[in-house]
């Protein structure tokens, strides 16, 4: 994973979580979870939160990923 940017609130500016890059595909960190699709809101302000990752950029990590297992498990 790369990154950690903050993600914030864009009226309030109260941290929503940290954004991280697993091969070029945005994820949402928060709360000890990964997110990759949500709508909410602010806990601080009430602001309208989304966040959405393109399902073609999931599946095609998600299909490297899988074409790459066998390397990644001699890695070990």
């Amino acid at each position: 994973m790369i990154g950690g940017e903050k993600v914030v609130c864009q009226k309030c500016g109260n941290e929503i979580g940290r954004e991280f890059y697993i091969d070029g595909v945005a994820f949402l960190e928060c709360g000890g979870i990964i997110i990759r699709r949500t709508d909410a809101n602010c806990k601080q302000c009430g602001q309208d939160f989304h966040w959405v990752i393109t399902e073609t950029k999931l599946q095609r990590l998600i299909k490297r990923v899988l074409d790459n297992r066998e390397t990644y498990a001699n890695l070990r």
